[in-house]
């Protein structure tokens, strides 16, 4: 929706396939050349490390306007929140009723054995990825300083497949070779959309937490020559009618506060996802500049990757 906009206003947009972690990992690659792209979609599970690189230039808030739509704290001097995805489980309504397993409230419900090999998990360099270790983390005694019991459990789960692509997920619940995947709750909503009849949990992590909050951010690429466009692109972004849309379809929650107001009215958003706001409160948001990701990385192609 927002190319036209950006091509009536002389832009042309080209996008560079790949989750975050996967793009920043070209930025690395491409340090002290020419960066392959010019503006980030961040996950807040990267932003750490953006910054300790210095691999993004300032963002001028005056050339978004639409920023007064959005929280304070929402944006900073190098990136602008524009979604949250609400992460946890999407499984095959029906064949759980059909095989007796029980709606799943927690990760550890997965480890049901008629689940063995039916299940999807996101790979830890997928866009759901550290997120989900950080919430099989807390869930098991641990937490974004201490991952390992959440790696040990992810391995336990006899999956199928790990995931790079929230897509393949969906492929799979579709076709049947899988009854549930871990991954954020729009993907639930686009399989509603597409006709599948699921249902989507939020994992009760401990006392205090249920469910586990991604953050969605832009960030401009320090060095591109096309600055003034991603700023355009940004601002288009955060539009109130763009982002109610976007929600809809996506099954993502919205930074725009105007965009929010309205959403609990969608059947099938209000079925899938959390809308409360007092219920999102306490949803986890790890905090990832505790974390040492390499050592994740690591005891993941050790644990489960081997």
């Amino acid at each position: 929706m927002l190319v036209p906009k950006m091509e009536a206003m002389g832009a042309k947009v080209t996008f560079v396939s790949g989750s975050p972690p996967a793009n920043m990992a070209k930025l690395i690659a491409a340090r002290g050349g020419q960066a392959p792209m010019d503006m980030i979609e961040i996950l807040d599970a990267i932003v750490p490390s953006l910054r300790e690189g210095g691999f993004l230039q300032p963002v001028d808030v005056s050339q978004i306007p639409n920023v007064k739509y959005i929280a304070k704290g929402k944006y900073d001097d190098l990136m602008v929140s524009h979604w949250t995805t609400q992460e946890g489980i999407c499984y095959n309504e029906p064949k759980f009723k059909e095989l007796g397993i029980p709606a799943p409230k927690t990760y550890a419900d997965l480890n049901h054995p008629k689940l063995a090999g039916r299940l999807q998990i996101p790979d830890i360099v997928s866009g759901g990825g550290l997120s989900a270790v950080a919430g099989f983390a807390l869930a098991n005694g641990g937490g974004v300083d201490n991952a390992s019991p959440g790696i040990k459990a992810i391995a336990k789960l006899k999956a199928l497949k790990f995931w790079k692509r929230g897509a393949e997920a969906l492929t799979q619940l579709k076709s049947g070779d899988i009854y549930a995947a871990v991954i954020h709750a729009g993907w639930c909503v686009r399989a509603v959309n597409a006709g599948l009849t699921v249902a989507s949990a939020h994992p009760v992590l401990n006392d205090k937490y249920t469910g586990i909050v991604k953050q969605g951010l832009w960030g401009i690429v320090k060095g591109t020559k096309n600055a003034k466009a991603a700023h355009a692109y940004i601002n288009l972004f955060l539009d109130t009618d763009f982002q109610r849309t976007f929600a809809k379809k996506r099954g993502v929650v919205p930074e725009n506060l105007d965009a929010v107001r309205g959403l609990a009215s969608d059947a099938t958003l209000k079925r899938i996802m959390i809308l409360d706001p007092a219920q999102i409160a306490r949803m986890y948001r790890p905090d990832f500049s505790k974390a040492n990701i390499s050592a994740w990385m690591d005891e993941w192609n050790r644990t489960v990757a081997r």
